[in-house]
């Protein structure tokens, strides 16, 4: 089947579900924060950066980690050209680190990791530019998200901010939260929260579960 007819028979059958998980219709540029340090990930579905670039990767593991690789120069330059975090006073460097490739039955991920070094001290905010795919196609939709984990010890906090990306928003300020305290209490009162949830899930299965008996 030629690469195009497969390209468009892929994107009728691909399921449409929330963007919080893979979806085959997202793309992602996600961010992670962790002391000086900031790695993470951009993703795309392998139909929508074949069509973007004009490739032919094929969507089974092995094959496209080889295509991938043999394509390596304008797909790092594509990253490059859509996606950027900059701060006040300079945008960071950005390091290519590896691939990956999430297959599934129906549609399949390249996913490329990076890493900014040396990132001391963390600002108070940064932005992040992301318009990979929707600057050639305005229907799709994209997500950025930025993860900080912070604080000292067992009770680290995670702070996660999440945005879509559509026609017309692609730039997004983060916040960011000091390794201090106060951040430790936030992480303390989470913990709790969380058990109590959890506790409180469980308590509701027992209990169905001795309703249905």
């Amino acid at each position: 089947m030629p690469s195009s007819t497969r390209t468009i028979i892929l994107r009728l059958i691909r399921p449409r579900r929330t963007a919080h998980a893979h979806t085959g219709t997202h793309s992602y540029a996600i961010v992670e924060i962790d002391g000086g340090r900031a790695t993470g990930t951009v993703q795309f579905p392998i139909d929508l950066l074949n069509e973007a670039l004009s490739l032919e990767i094929p969507l089974d593991e092995t094959n496209a980690i080889a295509a991938i690789d043999a394509a390596r120069e304008p797909i790092d330059a594509y990253i490059r050209d859509h996606f950027s975090i900059n701060d006040a006073s300079s945008p960071w460097p950005i390091e290519f680190t590896g691939r990956r490739v999430l297959e599934r039955k129906q549609f399949s991920y390249a996913i490329f990791s990076y890493e900014v070094p040396g990132l001391e001290p963390v600002p108070e905010q940064f932005t992040v530019t992301y318009d990979g795919i929707v600057a050639t196609d305005e229907t799709h939709e994209g997500m950025v998200i930025v993860r900080q984990h912070a604080g000292f010890g067992a009770l680290r906090s995670k702070q996660e901010q999440r945005w879509p990306v559509v026609a017309g928003s692609t730039v997004f300020t983060a916040s960011t939260r000091p390794n201090s305290p106060a951040t430790n209490v936030s992480g303390a009162w989470r913990a709790v929260t969380d058990a109590g949830r959890e506790y409180l899930r469980r308590a509701r299965k027992r209990i169905r579960r001795t309703l249905g008996r």
